[in-house]
């Protein structure tokens, strides 16, 4: 199994994770995604915080396409109908004549605990 993870990792041009993909891990990114809509920014550890934008910029461009399968894989991945009207009204409107780099990384501080470099993701 260790081998199969490093010959993932060693692929050119992959988008490889930060993170380990299983249940919690999934549900976090979730979580965090949905909090991104309602507040527009979350402040989280580095590495979530570069899964996050991946997601983030993944459900800007559902909110773009404005169909009903659209529609409903942005309902599976925030879980609110009100959060899935709230991106595609505001957020595609926002960002209907960009086409991409729709969110931000930014590094904050260290956090105080266990020292571990926390970052900023928003939206543009």
């Amino acid at each position: 199994e260790q081998a199969c993870e490093r010959a993932r990792t060693l692929e050119h041009r992959s988008e490889s994770r930060k993170m380990p993909m299983n249940s919690s891990c999934s549900s976090t990114l979730r979580n965090l995604a949905a909090q991104m809509v309602t507040h527009g920014k979350v402040e989280t550890t580095l590495s979530r915080a570069k899964d996050l934008r991946i997601i983030a910029e993944k459900l800007i461009t559902l909110g773009k396409k404005a169909t009903l399968q659209a529609r409903q894989q942005s309902r599976a991945i925030l879980g609110s109908e009100y959060l899935t009207q709230k991106l595609f009204s505001d957020l595609a409107l926002r960002y209907q004549s960009k086409s991409g780099g729709y969110t931000r990384v930014l590094v904050t501080r260290l956090r105080k605990g266990d020292s571990a470099t926390l970052a900023m993701v928003q939206y543009l």
